[in-house]
């Protein structure tokens, strides 16, 4: 019985020191879960700072978008300027050791651009 009884004590100072311990967990737990309630009263999870912040990364990927677009639309009109430019130009002659005119108007410029042509041309027999 002796033994039976000693038996017993170890096995009770066993449990004994595994509650302890489990004891003191438990109490470090508390404290941590104290400590993580009293953060949570400082900093209150705000739904409506959540959705503005996501509104605005939102907003900001729109707006990058958006002047990618634009970019876009620019180049396309420089490159189609450039093309009714060369389309403009296609047929036009040049013409070497011709007078200025001193007329004001492209019009008027245009005229007298016309009227030497035709003068040449009938100076040297070409029509």
């Amino acid at each position: 019985m002796k033994a039976a009884s000693s038996e017993l004590n170890k096995v009770k100072a066993v449990v004994d020191d595994q509650l302890s311990k489990n004891n003191n967990e438990i109490s470090l737990l508390k404290q941590k879960v104290d400590k993580i309630n009293e953060q949570l009263d400082q900093h209150p999870v705000n739904f409506n700072e959540i959705v503005k912040q996501q509104a605005s990364e939102s907003l900001e990927a729109v707006n990058d978008n958006i002047q990618v677009v634009q970019t876009t639309i620019q180049e396309t009109r420089a490159q189609a300027a450039e093309q009714r430019g060369k389309e403009n130009r296609r047929n036009n002659i040049i013409l070497y050791k011709v007078a200025e005119s001193d007329v004001a108007r492209a019009e008027d410029r245009n005229k007298a651009d016309v009227t030497f042509c035709l003068k040449s041309q009938m100076q040297t027999g070409i029509a």
